[in-house]
């Protein structure tokens, strides 16, 4: 296996551990990193097709888990091994392509540079932002969400099943105020198999029993479906791109690598023509591990969350130390400082995450 996120202190001799405390972050080069980034012809950022990742999900059958946070908030999230499941019985992909490989489990990794970045796996930070998010007493005053990274988007499905609830407990009023909902992930197929299913799944937790299962007709087969069990008929995903509308929710998909292309597509989202105008909460969980990618995504959140508003909020969960990678939170921390002392407008606000023996912690990044 490539690397684990899930280690602990008790897993490496100490002279690891002290290496790995003791990283010490790169000198802030006078060009901004993403000016240099090359970026994999295949991998350039994209919008993608909702309506082509629904098509693709029609008439299965998928299973799911369950899970309750440590606040006790309960998120949704396909298994892994029916994505799995999905990925054999499709014929449209080559067997011999080495991400196929690796989002079938052959070949031990957790993520693979430029080809694979871990994003059929629900990892330990994400839990931690959607208890953070639970504790916003009015999330519909984002115009635009962006979650960076997404993989699962657990922190995306908990907002758009609390954004649904909302509304239901308003007496169904029509929602007025527009959201742009933007799920980026370096994969494609991280964004068909898991991100979308897992908000799908979000979504219909909100319907009534009757009705979900009104939707779930004509289904095709002998067995009846399980408890942990849902089937994606054509109607309901019609249903479910339609209640998106009328809860005035654009969901907007980006694949591909993080640089100058990538920013150029979220800051192209505009719920009002004005810039200034559009209150943005970017939330990145998981994203900091690689040392070399550091310098990278913390422009992107930087530049994003600087961006218009005065008032935008970045969210940026981690572990404190990633044990054989090399990323650590100081690390983050550290180039944060080093864009302060070079005048950049920003301040942050460090939330320690002491739940278990794997210490995590929780980034506030702020406009000044």
């Amino acid at each position: 296996m490539g690397f684990t996120f899930g280690f602990t202190e008790d897993d490496f001799s100490d002279d690891e551990t002290l290496k790995n405390k003791n990283i010490e972050s790169k000198q802030l080069d006078s060009v901004c990193p993403l000016d240099n980034f090359q970026v994999p012809s295949n991998h350039q950022p994209k919008l993608e097709s909702l309506e082509e990742i629904l098509r693709s999900l029609a008439n299965l059958t998928i299973s799911f888990t369950t899970s309750t946070t440590i606040q006790n908030n309960i998120v949704y999230r396909r298994e892994l091994f029916d994505v799995k499941h999905q990925l054999m019985t499709e014929d449209n992909i080559g067997n011999d392509n080495d991400e196929f490989q690796i989002l079938l489990g052959d070949t031990n990794e957790d993520l693979k540079t430029n080809i694979y970045e871990g994003g059929l796996k629900s990892w330990e930070c994400a839990f931690d932002v959607v208890d953070k998010l639970s504790s916003f007493a009015n999330i519909n005053e984002y115009d635009k969400i962006v979650e960076i990274g997404c993989g699962t988007a657990l922190p995306s499905c908990f907002l758009l099943k609390k954004i649904i609830e909302d509304k239901i407990s308003m007496n169904d009023k029509p929602a007025q105020k527009k959201l742009d909902l933007i799920l980026s992930d370096y994969n494609y197929s991280v964004l068909r198999l898991v991100t979308v299913p897992n908000l799908i799944l979000s979504w219909a937790s909100t319907l009534s029993v009757d009705i979900l299962k009104s939707l779930q007709e004509n289904r095709d087969q002998e067995r009846e479906l399980q408890a942990n069990e849902i089937f994606l008929s054509q109607n309901l995903l019609d249903t479910f791109y339609a209640n998106l509308k009328s809860n005035n929710i654009t969901l907007h998909l980006v694949s591909g690598s993080w640089c100058r292309d990538y920013i150029d597509i979220i800051n192209g989202v505009k719920t009002k023509p004005d810039v200034t105008d559009n209150k943005t909460l970017l939330i990145s969980s998981e994203t900091i591990y690689s040392p070399t990618m550091l310098p990278i995504i913390s422009e992107v959140i930087i530049e994003l969350q600087n961006c218009g508003n005065q008032n935008n909020l970045a969210l940026v969960a981690a572990k404190d130390i990633y044990f054989g990678v090399g990323g650590s939170v100081a690390d983050f921390i550290n180039y944060l400082e080093g864009k302060i002392r070079d005048g950049t407008n920003i301040k942050y606000r460090i939330e320690k995450i002491d739940y278990s023996g794997l210490k995590r912690s929780m980034i506030e990044v702020n406009s000044t």
